[in-house]
């Protein structure tokens, strides 16, 4: 559990366990400690740590309590605050800008938007049901972001496919690297850009672009401000999902978005 919350929260049960006790509110059997600490007396900090420590050594699980609403306090501003920037950027988000590939129908009546890392595993599980959901619907707008946040060689494959899109393959280098097992090195990336067809000169001059810095940068931005951390997460109408969706899972969602 986060550090952080625990102390927050534990500050929070104090300070309400002190004005509890400066107010005389106090019940059950700290009640009798807590009138001696009040009314005219002065106060006394080892007796005031006395009646807390005995009433959450009585009742240890306010903290956890409070703790956990703490948590889900911060987690409903998180999503708030990344629901008002989806709305505010929605058009950014959904368009091929930041170096993201269009498939499927581009003028859908649903756009997914996923983010993602050529070395995620659960992106490479999700791949199958994303690309069967999108073929099969006919009427979904796909855009492929790229997301490195696994290493070096993830933003070197982030860079080789938007490389890919200056000659007209990423659709087939795409493919390539998220079905690949392993580390995606460069040299084994250049076979791969040779495998689909792409002249290697021109890639290799391409991928080195220093713009393709900037691009990456403005997808992690657009993250920052949907709230996503990790890979996959997809955006689906309104709905900022993380992690893995199943085809089914991703069919549903679809679903949803038109019936809204």
């Amino acid at each position: 559990m986060n550090r952080k919350f625990i102390i927050a929260a534990a500050g929070t049960v104090l300070i309400g366990l002190g004005a509890l006790v400066f107010s005389g509110q106090w019940s059950g059997n700290e009640a009798v400690a807590a009138n001696n600490i009040g009314g005219d007396k002065s106060w006394d900090k080892s007796e005031i740590e006395s009646v807390i420590h005995d009433y959450l050594m009585d009742n240890p699980e306010v903290i956890l309590d409070a703790v956990n609403k703490l948590q889900q306090r911060e987690q409903n501003k998180a999503e708030q605050a990344a629901q008002t920037f989806l709305q505010k950027n929605r058009g950014a988000v959904e368009s091929a800008s930041a170096g993201a590939f269009i498939a499927g129908n581009p003028e859908g009546d649903v756009t997914i938007v996923e983010f993602f890392d050529y070395h995620c595993g659960y992106c490479k599980k999700s791949l199958v049901g994303l690309m069967k959901t999108v073929e099969k619907d006919k009427n979904i707008k796909l855009v492929l972001r790229e997301f490195p946040v696994l290493g070096p060689e993830s933003k070197f494959a982030a860079k080789a496919a938007m490389a890919a899109i200056e000659q007209g393959k990423y659709m087939e280098l795409h493919l390539e690297m998220m079905e690949a097992k392993g580390k995606l090195t460069r040299s084994r990336i250049e076979n791969m850009v040779v495998s689909v067809g792409m002249d290697l000169i021109v890639f290799n001059k391409a991928v080195s672009n220093p713009e393709y810095e900037k691009v990456l940068a403005a997808n992690m931005d657009l993250a920052r401000g949907l709230n996503i951390n990790g890979t996959p997460s997809f955006v689906l109408g309104d709905g900022i999902h993380h992690g893995m969706r199943s085809g089914d899972e991703l069919r549903t969602l679809v679903a949803e978005a038109r019936s809204s």
